[in-house]
């Protein structure tokens, strides 16, 4: 951990990843990111020296670097300040009046399946993608971008209310997620459950006009199978320990 590691991470993301960075960031079954949120959420390094290095290396090409920087930054800087000016920001009251509303004329419409708390943090649903992604999160302390969206939205469609849907993903996300307790993770939980920093889509059963994302279309656009193996894989690592 430290700064020493974060610099060395953040070397290894330029010379090997940041390249294809626009175009394969969110497949969960590639390893595109950088791995720098817990060390900028503890402090260990700093966003702007980051962003000083990623911009300073005329290599990377530039819609790949500008893909990095706006994440780093522009998305970065609108968690901080939703945090800031909303006093809410880890409540379900937070969310958009849009939101709320769809979310509320759907409140009662019937799911397919429901979970508990408890099943859903011991990754026992029938999805094995997002049982996957509850899995790298307890034993690696970090999730794919892509994947915690997926996450989130699945939580809303397989818990008994968005309320506590809202409730039981931001638990988990702090209590398993090395930078977890932060703007970004608010900010992240709100957009996946009820559309914050979003806009509404077309309407469907439980969801309303938030957006929706199904098993099915996530795996027409990457490899399930491979990020399902590779979870698999860091299970069986950790049971032979």
């Amino acid at each position: 951990g430290g700064t020493s590691r974060a610099n060395t991470l953040l070397e290894e993301f330029i010379a090997k990843k940041i390249r294809h960075y626009d175009k394969l960031r969110n497949d969960p079954g590639l390893d595109c990111s950088s791995h720098l949120s817990p060390y900028l959420h503890f402090g260990q390094v700093s966003p702007l020296a980051v962003a000083l290095r990623i911009t300073a290396e005329r290599s990377v090409p530039a819609a790949a670097r500008q893909a990095f920087l706006e994440e780093l930054i522009v998305r970065r800087e609108l968690a901080m300040n939703f945090v800031f000016y909303n006093e809410r920001y880890d409540e379900y009251e937070s969310l958009p009046d849009w939101a709320g509303k769809t979310l509320a004329s759907h409140a009662k419409d019937r799911r397919a399946y429901l979970y508990d708390p408890g099943q859903l943090e011991r990754a026992e649903t029938h999805d094995p993608y997002w049982n996957a992604a509850q899995k790298e999160m307890v034993l690696t302390g970090r999730m794919h971008n892509y994947m915690r969206m997926y996450w989130g939205k699945k939580i809303l469609e397989w818990t008994r209310s968005p309320a506590a849907a809202f409730d039981i993903a931001l638990r988990l996300n702090d209590k398993y997620e090395l930078d977890g307790r932060d703007p970004n993770s608010y900010e992240g939980v709100a957009w996946a459950i009820a559309g914050k920093s979003d806009r509404p889509w077309l309407e469907r059963p439980i969801f309303g006009t938030i957006r929706y994302m199904s098993y099915a279309s996530t795996s027409r656009k990457f490899d399930s199978k491979a990020y399902i193996r590779q979870i698999d894989e860091i299970e069986k690592r950790g049971k032979r320990r």
